[in-house]
C-alpha cells in the first residue's frame, strides 16, 4: 500500500497540482475556482493522490507560509519567482520522500523574508538597533523572540553591527553552524563548502554543526565549515 502511494505521479498531473497550489497560495479561491478545483480532484484518483501527497509533505516539512507566497505573487509577479512557486509544487508532489524539498536552498531563498537581487545591496536597521547590510544575491529570515534574536542566512553575505540587548543573544544561523555576536561587528558569507566569518570588532562564539564551540576575538578570522572550524589570518577593518 505504501509503495502504491509513493509511486511516481504523471508529470502532467504534477503540473496541474502545482498550478492549483499557486492558486491556493495566491489567496482565497472564488466560487468558480472552488468548483473547478473540486471537479479536478474528483476527475481522477491520481488527482486526489497528488493533492494528498502535497498536503502530507507540506505538513512534514513546514512548506512555505501562505503569507510569504501571497506576498511573492502580489508584490513580485516576475516570471522567475512564479517559476519558483511552480518548482516548489513539483518538488512537493513528485518525491515521496521529500528529500529534494529538504535540500533545496533556492526555493527557501526565493521565499525569504528579506532578499536582494544580483547587483543589489540593501542596508537595514533592525528593531533592536542592529545594522544589517545585505550583499548582492543574499537572502535572510529574521526570527526575533523574547529569548533570542536569530538571523537565518539562506544564501549570500551579510555584514552586521549588533545592537545592544543584554537579555537576547544575537545569532546568525547558517547551514554549517551558528555564530553568536558578543558586542560585535562581523560578516558571514554562505559558501559551497561552508560559511566564512570575518570579525571586525568585538568577539564571537562559533558553534559548528560538527565540532566544538569556540570563542574568537578581533585578532582572528574564523572559517566555519561542515567538519571543521579553524582560526585564520587577522582582524580586518571596514
Amino acid at each position: 500500500m505504501s509503495r502504491a502511494l509513493d509511486a511516481p505521479i504523471d508529470t502532467a498531473i504534477v503540473e496541474q497540482a502545482s498550478e492549483w497550489l499557486m492558486l491556493h497560495w495566491g489567496g482565497e479561491l472564488d466560487a468558480d475556482q472552488r468548483k473547478a478545483f473540486s471537479n479536478w480532484q474528483h476527475a481522477h484518483p491520481e488527482h486526489r493522490r497528488a493533492w494528498q501527497r502535497l498536503q502530507q509533505l507540506q505538513e512534514t516539512f513546514g512548506a512555505v507560509p501562505a503569507g510569504c507566497a501571497r506576498a511573492v505573487l502580489r508584490d513580485s509577479p516576475d516570471p522567475q519567482r512564479r517559476a519558483a512557486l511552480k518548482m516548489l509544487g513539483l518538488l512537493l508532489v513528485a518525491g515521496g520522500s521529500g528529500y529534494l524539498l529538504q535540500n533545496q536552498v533556492s526555493w527557501r531563498s526565493t521565499f525569504a523574508e528579506h532578499r536582494t537581487a544580483t547587483g543589489e545591496i540593501r542596508h537595514m536597521t533592525l528593531s533592536d538597533g542592529t545594522r544589517l547590510d545585505l550583499n548582492s544575491n543574499t537572502a535572510v529570515d529574521l526570527r526575533f523572540t523574547a529569548q533570542e534574536r536569530r538571523i537565518r542566512l539562506l544564501s549570500g553575505e551579510i555584514l552586521l553591527s549588533s545592537g545592544h540587548d543584554p537579555i537576547r543573544p544575537l545569532i546568525v544561523e547558517t547551514a554549517s553552524g551558528d555564530v553568536q555576536a558578543l558586542g560585535t561587528r562581523f560578516s558571514v558569507r554562505e559558501m559551497d563548502d561552508g560559511a566564512r566569518v570575518e570579525l571586525y570588532e568585538g568577539q564571537l562564539r562559533i558553534s559548528p554543526r560538527h565540532g566544538a564551540t569556540a570563542h574568537t576575538e578581533c585578532r582572528r578570522q574564523p572559517l566555519v565549515q561542515q567538519r571543521r572550524c579553524g582560526p585564520q589570518a587577522t582582524c580586518k577593518s571596514r
